[in-house]
């Protein structure tokens, strides 16, 4: 064989082996990105549900089924929140971050970055797992009370990071150690997914924190406030006398 054959047999390997790097299939991610649709609708009522029940302890959910699935007894619960910010807020940002993570993996789903993106959502995917375990945990064993939407949750969780193994094509193993190999690169979509988690992660704490601490909305859109039951007590109009 000549050179200039062996150097053609050479780069049609190497492409061979830059395709082989790509994602296994591109659909998951669109399962990834429907689940987390999902999964974001969930999260932002059962905030809602927390901060409604500070304002209305009366407050059924319409996850409140009755008796064991009752939404609203876990959200009362000390372990619903971490420093006074609601547990479930936490995976807006996440959620996000996953989404963004899911667009770079399809937008580079033929080469190696497209598996290494999706190589960082199942990493991100098995963190949630674990979290969902924990909670699942605190829920029936030290609440003692199932809450319906948080379950939608944890399957939430669990279908992202068995779809993101999957696509990746790598094994369990291969995929962890994709994700941890790139995970201090200073470019690709490293640095872009930290800055949707912070900035995402910003927002959502701060709009919480104002209506936690201070009924921001009930000053400011006062009718908006009432039909969402946030409205403080102070600012409901008084009976004339």
């Amino acid at each position: 064989m000549s050179d200039i054959e062996e150097g053609k047999s050479e780069n049609t390997g190497n492409g061979a082996s830059e395709a082989n790097e790509g994602l296994k299939a591109g659909w998951p991610v669109l399962g990834i990105w429907a689940l987390l649709g999902a999964g974001l609708s969930l999260a932002v009522y059962l905030v809602y549900v927390k901060l409604r029940l500070g304002y209305d302890p009366t407050f059924k959910s319409v996850c409140s089924f009755g008796g064991k699935f009752d939404c609203g007894e876990v959200q009362t619960h000390a372990s619903s929140e971490f420093m006074g910010v609601p547990i479930g807020l936490l995976a807006v940002p996440t959620y996000l971050v996953l989404a963004w993570l899911g667009l770079k993996a399809w937008q580079a789903k033929d080469s190696a970055a497209g598996a290494t993106a999706m190589s960082y959502v199942a990493a991100i995917g098995s963190l949630t797992v674990l979290h969902t375990a924990y909670l699942a945990y605190v829920s029936s064993i030290v609440i003692g009370y199932y809450c319906p939407f948080c379950m939608a949750m944890y399957a939430v969780n669990i279908g992202v990071t068995v779809l993101a193994f999957y696509g990746t094509g790598l094994g369990v193993g291969g995929t962890l150690q994709r994700a941890v190999s790139g995970l201090f690169a200073t470019s690709g979509p490293v640095i872009s997914s930290a800055a949707v988690l912070a900035i995402t992660g910003v927002a959502s704490l701060f709009t919480t924190g104002m209506i936690l601490c201070f009924g921001v909305l009930s000053p400011l859109a006062p009718g908006v406030a009432a039909r969402l039951g946030l409205l403080r007590p102070e600012h409901l109009e008084q009976p004339s006398p």
